[in-house]
């Protein structure tokens, strides 16, 4: 199976609703050493510059630059693309966002190598964590034709192959291999019918030998998962697995629903940690080596757009990305 995700399956990631490829950081947008970056890029724009922000995603980049058109009183133009089907106005209608984002023009189905927007119409064009999700080669060449030939800037933040969120992705990945090697699935299923059995049968769940027996089993699983927690700096996906499965077994969560059901929830646990396996794959197969960031800028260079800087960037103590800024 390939790494990368197919436009379905980032359709399916963005549906979520959240707002940047971080589920349960950056709640409401990029902050913080990111949040300076985009500023001081925004900073240097004219007063009715046209942006455009490739694979926009739920449009965290686009909403910024609106934003801070709206602050400052300034008339930009923003549009975000993406390949997926995405719909950010409907995901984040309810977020506060108001006039800042309904003046963004969202194109969802849109390849970044191919945005069908008007030739060297563009002051900047820019992308945060997506540029690198594209074939290189292609995706330069169409920065070239959308960049006004004089005064277009590109700029880009990139995922790089030593960032903090490479390291965390292959923690995750570990993590959700772990728990499915474990065989806990499986072992809550036989419980559950045990369980099943033993009520229909007028039987104690809690003394019949059959629940007896799976649960010994289910209680050593879920204990080797418990103390594994401990090898990760942030054991999340071990804590979502295990807390998603045992809750079918509190009845201040699942309530009084029937076996069927209950199996049902229980068999949707694995799927959504395999949908963040695929989605840490295929940010990790796009993180850029320090090689591939040097033929970028000789590519971007080779079509006439200067590269100003090119810098790791620090986030909360740690190597997070690359920044890369090009201009004409």
């Amino acid at each position: 199976m390939s790494d990368r995700l197919s436009a379905e399956q980032w359709t399916d990631f963005w549906q979520a609703g959240s707002i940047t490829t971080f589920m349960g950081r950056f709640t409401q947008n990029y902050d913080g050493a990111i949040l300076a970056f985009w500023k001081s890029i925004f900073d240097r724009q004219n007063d009715d510059a046209v942006i455009v922000d490739l694979a926009t995603g739920n449009g965290a980049l686009a909403l910024l630059a609106s934003q801070y058109s709206e602050a400052k009183q300034k008339s930009y133009v923003v549009t975000g693309i993406d390949y997926a089907a995405t719909d950010p106005k409907e995901m984040l209608k309810n977020r506060g966002f108001g006039d800042a984002l309904e003046s963004i023009e969202f194109l969802p189905n849109t390849l970044l190598e191919s945005t069908g927007l008007p030739k060297h119409s563009f002051d900047l064009v820019c992308s945060q964590f997506g540029f690198e999700y594209a074939e290189a080669t292609k995706a330069v060449t169409e920065i070239d034709r959308l960049l006004k030939t004089r005064g277009g800037m590109f700029a880009a933040m990139l995922h790089v192959k030593d960032s903090v969120i490479v390291k965390q992705a292959q923690e995750g990945i570990r993590q959700v291999l772990q728990c499915g090697k474990s065989g806990l699935v499986d072992e809550v299923e036989q419980l559950l019918r045990a369980i099943d059995t033993a009520k229909k049968s007028a039987a104690d769940p809690a003394t019949t030998p059959a629940c007896k027996a799976r649960r010994e089993v289910v209680n050593e699983i879920t204990g080797k998962l418990h103390n594994a927690q401990s090898q990760y700096k942030d054991p999340g996906q071990i804590a979502f697995f295990l807390s998603n499965i045992m809750a079918l077994f509190d009845k201040r969560a699942v309530g009084e629903l029937e076996l069927e059901a209950k199996l049902e929830l229980l068999h949707k646990v694995q799927p959504e940690s395999e949908k963040y396996l695929q989605r840490m794959r295929d940010m990790i197969s796009s993180a850029m080596s320090a090689d591939e960031i040097a033929t970028l800028e000789r590519a971007l260079t080779e079509n006439g757009t200067a590269v100003e800087s090119s810098e790791s960037v620090c986030f909360e103590g740690h190597h997070f990305c690359h920044a890369l800024i090009a201009t004409r």
